[in-house]
């Protein structure tokens, strides 16, 4: 299981927990990713080369140094531009802790961000980027130093009051979305991102309920609530999404591809395929390598 970790810290009157994975800052680099979503506000940002972010109706071109927030279920894929980029990766959730003592009420303004259900993207510029690697590089577990916690207290404020310039129209928040304990993030986002690693499995389900000491009906519960769809529908989705990628991106022979996002025979594969798609492997994999030249 990946292991994960988080800090909690409070800008103005706003507390903001982000979670990550541990060990993955700086070390990874990526090679895009095949449409997914994720329950939880993420926020992007690319250290170097290029890559470009599609939605169902948008895209969003990232260069380096770019930092973009992605809303909640929002479904997308993520495409390198250049070989193997360096990204870092975090999911966040804030919550209201005080009434504002000044005119600038942050947790209004994060609101407003966080109402917009497109992402936003902004030129954080060296430096920020710098700042941020630097301090989840040295972060340890869930602890951070006095000073790091003031750095990030002091970045996100600038992060988010810039962001704010992206905003397409003013928009006023609307309610509370993270009234859960941080416990029940970190257990949301632990689900996220085993089932990377598990949608292959049959029994999806059973099997991630018992790596989390939960009933299959627990889990099935807390998946639908946050994303939307059962567990099940969104695996049979990400399986065919990932065989699509990998169709496109490299030169793997079709049974392999089958094999590889869980399917045992090849013919089922390509029924699956066809009804997803409407169209076969070899005519998506024609089609999309057409499209790249």
């Amino acid at each position: 299981m990946k292991k994960l970790a988080y800090f909690t810290f409070t800008v103005e009157n706003t507390e903001i927990t982000f979670y990550y994975q541990e060990n993955m800052i700086l070390k990874n680099r990526w090679s895009g990713s095949s449409l997914h979503m994720h329950p939880l506000h993420e926020l992007f940002v690319l250290i170097d080369g290029s890559a470009t972010i599609y939605g169902d109706t948008e895209s969003v071109a990232l260069s380096k140094n770019d930092v973009c927030i992605l809303p909640p279920r929002y479904m997308h894929t993520v495409t390198p531009e250049e070989e193997n980029p360096r990204r870092v990766a975090l999911w966040f959730t804030y919550r209201k802790i005080r009434q504002s003592n000044s005119d600038f009420d942050f947790y209004a303004l994060i609101q407003a961000l966080s109402s917009q259900n497109i992402p936003l993207r902004f030129h954080a510029g060296k430096t920020m980027v710098y700042m941020l690697t630097d301090i989840l590089s040295t972060t340890s577990g869930n602890r951070l130093t006095n000073i790091n916690e003031i750095r990030l207290r002091n970045l996100f404020s600038l992060l988010f009051i810039q962001l704010t310039e992206c905003l397409p129209a003013p928009c006023e928040g609307g309610e509370e979305q993270y009234p859960k304990g941080r416990d029940y993030y970190l257990r949301l986002v632990q689900i996220d991102q085993m089932l990377f690693d598990w949608m292959c499995r049959n029994r999806i389900v059973e099997d991630m309920a018992k790596e989390l000491f939960l009933s299959p009906r627990q889990l099935s519960n807390i998946f639908c609530n946050e994303f939307g769809m059962s567990m099940k529908t969104y695996s049979y989705t990400l399986r065919i999404h990932h065989a699509a990628h990998l169709l496109t991106r490299t030169d793997m022979a079709i049974a392999e591809i089958a094999e590889s996002v869980g399917y045992g025979s090849s013919e089922i594969f390509s029924i699956m395929f066809r009804r997803y798609f409407g169209m076969t492997a070899s005519e998506y994999r024609k089609m999309k390598r057409q499209e790249l030249t």
